[in-house]
Parts: structure tokens; C-alpha cells; sequence
């Protein structure tokens, strides 16, 4: 048994629990403890050594420092370093704290140079909060506003109202309101905030069982999602317009949506990630 301590942010911590999979439900081989901190705030290596964690997990989104010099080994998740070349350089230095890197979206071979082992390890969903619901309405288009994804919202409504398509929209929600929403759309829309951000929305589509409608993003290959197959592409708001329709008439929603829910089950629920970050653990320590 890996006994872990998982470092990780304490603001909004309920609502992240509850969002990704990562750490969300008993799995073989693991047991875990975990550290809330604020920004800024330190934690001290030997204390969690004392306490009989074999590893520190250290998750995204939480900027901290270790103090202490237990030959514990931190192995760090960095989930959006390529959102940004300013983003980028932070994460370099959030690199040199790290024993290993588990990298999300980015190419390995940059972090590749910073010495430390590195290895793809993605973004892994709660499959018992996105999970397939009766499918009540047609679309779901609940994202956080940009002036990009903002602009698509009348076109959507338009539509959805001159063919008497149901709609649910808009943001603010609940991880609880927003798995509801997500599970009970038959298409749920998405537009990324950048190109090179695949979205955690890949994720808790496919695992509710709904057709997502996205807009072309960076691809991870690990991810093995397919075009076509798991998810479907819009290029233009008026080619969104028309997959939606051709989605919903011929019922083809349905069957990318299987196909999505059975590559989840397959490939990225937290079971599965956590199985490959033992083989990461075993092959490190």
C-alpha cells in the first residue's frame, strides 16, 4: 500500500473534490491523506514523513513551498502550463521542487529538459458525479463567459427556439447543478477559452453520456479521443448551428455519445489513472 500525501489547494476545495477524479474514491494500492493550503504557504516535508506518507502528490492550482529535508519524493501534476508562455515559465520553477513531473496537456520534451523524470498523466473524471442521467433536454451549453463563448449563446438560443429544441444555459453553477445539467443534455456545446486547452468538459461529457459539440483543440494522443467517433467537431457558428440539427434528427447524438461513455470508462476514470501512477511510483522510487 502507497501511503500519499496530497498537496493541494484549499480554496474551493469541496467543489474540486467533487469535480475531478483524481483521488475521489478507494482504489487498490493507495491511501491517501489530504493538505489544503492557501498560496504562499509551506509545508514542511519532514512532518508529513513523520505522519508515514510514502510520497507527496502535488497537485495543480496550488502554489506553495516545501521546506524540510525528508527524502520524500514529489511527484507534480501540472495540468495547463501550455495556456501561456508566462504560464509556461512559472511552471519551470514549480518543476525545480518536484522529483517527477506528471504532465496533462503539455509536451513532454519541454519539461523533458528540466532533468526530472516526466511522464503523461492526465486528467482523470468522477465517473459517480458525471454520470449518464435521462436525457431531458437537447443541449447544454454551460461554460465559464468569454467574449468568444459569449457570442455564441443567441446563435444557440435562436436555434434551439425556431426548432423547438430545449435548452439549458449559462454558468455560476454548483459541481452538483452543473453534472445535472451536463448529464441531462443530449448535446452539450463547448468552445475552448485557448486552441491549445483540452478542456475538462472532454471529459465529463463522455462520461455522462452525452454528445459533445466542440470546437477543434490541442490534442493530447494519449488521450486516444477521435473526431468523429467519440466527439464532434464545429468549425463556425453557423456549422454549429448545423451539427446540432443534424445531430438531433438523425439521432447520431446517441451513438457518439456511447462511444464517448465507453472511452471514458476504458481509458480515464480515476481507477485507471491511478493504476498507471503506481506503475509511475514503482519505476521512480
Amino acid at each position: 500500500m502507497i501511503n500519499v500525501a496530497v498537496v493541494c489547494r484549499k480554496k474551493g476545495f469541496d467543489e474540486t473534490r467533487l469535480k475531478m477524479g483524481w483521488w475521489s474514491y478507494p482504489v487498490p494500492d493507495f491511501e491517501w491523506a489530504f493538505y489544503p493550503l492557501e498560496d504562499g504557504q509551506a509545508i514542511d516535508k519532514n512532518k508529513l514523513a513523520q505522519k508515514g506518507h510514502d510520497v507527496i502528490f502535488w497537485e495543480d492550482w496550488v502554489w506553495n513551498d516545501f521546506v524540510g529535508d525528508a527524502p520524500i519524493p514529489i511527484y507534480a501534476a501540472i495540468v495547463d502550463s501550455n495556456t501561456s508562455g508566462r504560464r509556461k515559465k512559472r511552471y519551470e520553477g514549480r518543476a525545480k521542487q518536484a522529483d517527477v513531473l506528471l504532465i496533462d496537456q503539455d509536451k513532454l520534451t519541454h519539461f523533458g529538459k528540466t532533468g526530472r523524470p516526466t511522464f503523461r498523466w492526465q486528467y482523470a473524471v468522477n465517473e459517480h458525479v458525471f454520470a449518464p442521467q435521462q436525457k431531458t433536454i437537447d443541449v447544454g451549453y454551460h461554460v465559464v463567459r468569454t467574449p468568444g463563448r459569449s457570442a455564441l449563446t443567441e446563435p444557440i438560443r435562436t436555434l434551439c427556439r425556431e426548432n423547438g429544441y430545449s435548452l439549458t444555459d449559462g454558468g455560476g453553477m454548483t459541481i452538483t447543478q452543473y453534472a445535472n445539467r451536463i448529464g441531462s443534455a443530449r448535446i452539450v456545446v463547448h468552445k475552448a477559452t485557448r486552441e491549445q486547452c483540452r478542456s475538462h468538459r472532454f471529459f465529463d461529457a463522455l462520461s455522462s453520456a452525452s454528445c459533445l459539440l466542440t470546437d477543434r483543440v490541442w490534442g493530447v494522443n494519449e488521450d486516444r479521443f477521435m473526431a468523429g467517433s467519440h466527439f464532434v467537431e464545429w468549425q463556425s457558428a453557423a456549422d454549429l448551428q448545423t451539427q446540432i440539427v443534424d445531430l438531433l434528427e438523425t439521432g447520431r447524438w446517441q451513438q457518439i455519445a456511447d462511444a464517448g461513455r465507453a472511452h471514458i470508462m476504458l481509458h480515464h476514470t480515476w481507477r485507471t489513472r491511478a493504476a498507471q501512477l503506481k506503475g509511475i511510483i514503482n519505476a521512480t522510487r
